[in-house]
């Protein structure tokens, strides 16, 4: 499974009403269900990896800020608090996955760790900063450009992966690393 496409996303932001006690806490919801067990490992076959995403900081971060008419600052602190919430998120790898076809070598047997790389954190970051800085005000939420953002920044993203091949003794095991991206 992947994450939905964007389609899916436009949808369901604009269905959000801004009026809402909630909105943040909504937002990160409708964010949170696109991608938290959805987003896997492009170029890993098998046991699927598992994203989860820290809804939880995301909102914790936005309920936290003084209010501010200045829209470059707000846009700033969102960005920042899509990155931390996404430098917190979980992605797991399980022995088992493999590389391309599942022969010895690329299959792992062990996954010692799995990772969101930060470069690719920080690229989905400046998505997020350059998309929303330019949009102009709307009216209509299906002209807004929060869905287009977070959907771009979610799919700029890239794994890392680190464990250990299923070459067999004596030879073996051997160190396995992947970088793909999540999808």
């Amino acid at each position: 499974m992947a994450m939905d496409p964007l389609d899916v996303w436009q949808k369901e932001i604009q269905d959000i009403k801004p009026a809402k006690k909630n909105l943040t806490k909504e937002l990160a919801d409708k964010i949170d269900q696109r991608v938290t067990g959805k987003m896997v490992l492009s170029m890993l076959g098998g046991p699927p990896a598992q994203f989860t995403w820290k809804k939880e900081i995301f909102v914790q971060l936005i309920e936290n800020l003084p209010p501010s008419n200045d829209t470059v600052a707000g846009i700033t602190m969102y960005c920042n608090a899509w990155e931390a919430a996404t430098m917190a998120s979980v992605l797991t790898v399980t022995p088992g996955a493999f590389i391309g076809a599942p022969a010895p070598p690329t299959l792992f047997s062990v996954v010692a760790s799995t990772v969101l790389m930060p470069p690719s954190i920080a690229a989905g970051k400046k998505i997020i900063f350059d998309l929303l800085s330019s949009a102009v005000p709307v009216k209509n939420p299906k002209e807004s450009k929060l869905a287009q953002a977070m959907f771009s920044a979610f799919s700029s993203l890239q794994g890392q992966v680190t464990g250990l091949d299923s070459t067999p003794t004596p030879a073996g095991p051997l160190p396995l690393t992947v970088v793909s991206p999540v999808v």
